[in-house]
């Protein structure tokens, strides 16, 4: 854990109220932030969005996320890449179709780890 991953995951909580819960659970769970665990979390929550057809918060979040590659330090950057985009579905999983949906950074990030993955 590093200050600006920790920074970065309190910003985006504050951004994206619907995130708000799912954090003070973990809070309540961990007595302090995991970020990369708690990115676990985000992860789920924002394909959960995607699958269920919910607002587009889950994509705003995504560009979100994309900035953070595109801007964030190196703590920030294996956060969103280690413990958002290696926790995306897999192609046979629910969900994978959000690889679709991906902008620039975390699309290039998700061809990195899973060339197979990205849609043409």
């Amino acid at each position: 854990m590093s200050d600006s991953s920790q920074a970065f995951v309190r910003r985006l909580v504050t951004d994206f109220p619907g995130l708000r819960p799912l954090y003070d659970e973990h809070i309540a769970d961990n007595d302090e932030l995991l970020d990369h665990m708690f990115f676990y979390v985000v992860t789920q929550w924002v394909v959960e969005g995607f699958q269920a057809g919910r607002d587009q918060e889950w994509l705003r979040l995504l560009d979100y996320l994309d900035a953070g590659l595109r801007e964030g330090d190196a703590d920030v950057q294996e956060l969103i890449g280690v413990s958002f985009v290696e926790n995306l579905p897999l192609p046979n999983e629910p969900g994978a179709d959000i690889a679709g949906h991906l902008p620039t950074e975390l699309r290039a990030e998700l061809g990195r780890q899973r060339p197979f993955q990205i849609p043409r």
